[in-house]
């Protein structure tokens, strides 16, 4: 019988199992409110998706005042989401739509064929109307909520190994929360996605000191940023990323070439100073900001990419929302939130209703683990650490607590309560570990961080605990 690690088909295999089960749950039930528009968020958006339209050029689109896909031009006085996820719907609707044309697009009509069908035969608008698009806006929720425990997994592999990534996935695709919303046509899944990835990208970024790393993490930041504006602060774990990758340079000597699997004295470039961290973060920086013109343009005046003054209507619409979520602005909806303490109506909400207590408990208790470790000196926990803790911080102290805001934590908690379930299995088989020498030095290596490897033979699988001084060495990915 074979033991030792699975393979990387095996791997493969359960991903895409996990990632099948995770689908079922979010597409069943997909037309829930069989065409009554019942969440009022969603029905907003699928209002503003059905009135704008693609623009025929890209000046036209970058054209504010002009613009057909501007939601201020089409009767809409505030609008105060992102405006990646409307684009994208308005897109694969008008896609969609090929489907019910005079001479249809094949691999349309194929496509619909998932979609619960809308009332009334297929013509046109029928995927960008208001009895369709939503449809359409749900099916894309759910893609992102997908592909978000797809950078998931590939966290938990390089930072505890494949096991705690799969386990990562199983559990992500149970979780209550995320289910419930991939059902609904709102932002946050969206944006939930892009914040995933914006995590992944830094914990490589950290790592390697790659320039893809920091260049794709800036991007899905600024992208995260255009579809809710409250997921600003990844690009703060784009810096801390960088400032890691030189901090664990500065102490070894030199910082670790992106391509290199081992580190070696002659194998360092040396770091001279703040230069190679400056122009990494300025790249990191330039793709944020261009990422945030090209997809949220009408905060801007335009007309062309160059037209950066900022539109005042936006910015009017960002000072209300900030108000609004601080309490300052006295709304009915508003007076759900009266003696709601902060921090504790949020964290038990996400533990009992959000992920469900076992789950929720495991979460947390993975979370104390990867803080006490890290305060312990072991460094691979930061990045998602720091985001889960700051974030969780930053929504559960705003007046407006609802549980969706906490969204793009999810999934970084389901990682911690991965990560201290496996913990929990080594220690209870008892599997002696292989300790390292002390005569070996400390790094932050191409596989995420000072670990030492201990083996469950009986699992089939590899066994990651944090805590040595070993860089672990993994495959190229």
């Amino acid at each position: 019988m074979r033991k030792g690690n699975l393979s990387r088909l095996e791997i493969a295999l359960l991903l895409l199992g996990l990632l099948l089960i995770a689908a079922g749950f979010r597409v069943v039930g997909l037309d829930w409110d069989e065409g009554t528009h019942l969440h009022p968020d969603e029905r907003f958006l699928t209002m503003v998706v059905g009135a704008i339209e693609s623009p025929d050029s890209l000046a036209l689109y970058l054209d504010t005042d002009n613009s057909p896909l501007n939601p201020y031009n089409r009767g809409y006085g505030s609008f105060f989401y992102g405006t990646l996820p409307i684009f994208l719907v308005r897109f694969a609707g008008e896609w969609a739509d090929g489907a019910c044309a005079d001479v249809p697009s094949p691999l349309a009509r194929a496509a619909v064929r998932w979609l619960p069908g809308p009332d009334g035969d297929c013509g046109p608008g029928t995927y960008t109307g208001y009895g369709g698009v939503h449809l359409v806006g749900r099916v894309l929720s759910t893609l992102a909520d997908l592909g978000a425990l797809i950078f998931l997994f590939l966290i938990g592999r390089r930072l505890y190994g494949p096991g705690v990534g799969l386990l990562a996935v199983a559990l992500g695709a149970l979780a209550v929360l995320p289910i419930q919303h991939a059902h609904f046509f709102t932002v946050d899944n969206f944006a939930h996605f892009f914040t995933i990835a914006t995590l992944y990208f830094a914990v490589r970024a950290a790592q390697t000191g790659g320039w893809a790393a920091f260049a794709l993490g800036g991007l899905a930041s600024g992208l995260a940023v255009t579809c809710k504006m409250s997921t600003w602060p990844t690009a703060l774990v784009v810096a801390l990323a960088g400032m890691m990758w030189w901090s664990a340079g500065r102490r070894n000597g030199g910082a670790q070439s992106p391509n290199a699997k081992a580190q070696s004295p002659n194998d360092k470039a040396q770091v001279s100073g703040y230069g190679p961290l400056l122009v990494r973060l300025s790249l990191a920086a330039v793709l944020f900001l261009v990422a945030f013109r090209m997809a949220q343009p009408y905060a801007f005046r335009g007309p062309g990419f160059f037209g950066l003054r900022p539109n005042p209507q936006w910015v009017s619409d960002m000072s209300f929302i900030r108000r609004l979520m601080s309490g300052e602005v006295d709304t009915p909806p508003g007076h759900q939130w009266t003696a709601r303490s902060p921090i504790v109506f949020p964290w038990v909400n996400m533990i009992v209703w959000g992920l469900g207590i076992p789950l929720g408990l495991a979460a947390w208790g993975g979370w104390a683990l990867a803080g006490v470790e890290l305060a312990r000196g072991r460094r691979h926990h930061l990045i998602p650490w720091a985001w889960g803790t700051g974030f969780f911080l930053y929504q559960a102290t705003q007046w407006v607590k609802s549980m969706r805001y906490l969204l793009p934590v999810y999934y970084v908690f389901v990682l911690f309560g991965a990560y201290a379930l496996w913990r929990l299995a080594a220690w209870a088989s008892r599997t002696p570990s292989s300790a390292p020498s002390s005569s070996q030095g400390e790094g932050w290596g191409e596989g995420g961080a000072c670990v030492r490897e201990m083996r469950i033979e009986s699992a089939g699988a590899r066994f990651l605990s944090p805590g040595s001084t070993l860089p672990l060495p993994l495959p190229d990915r």
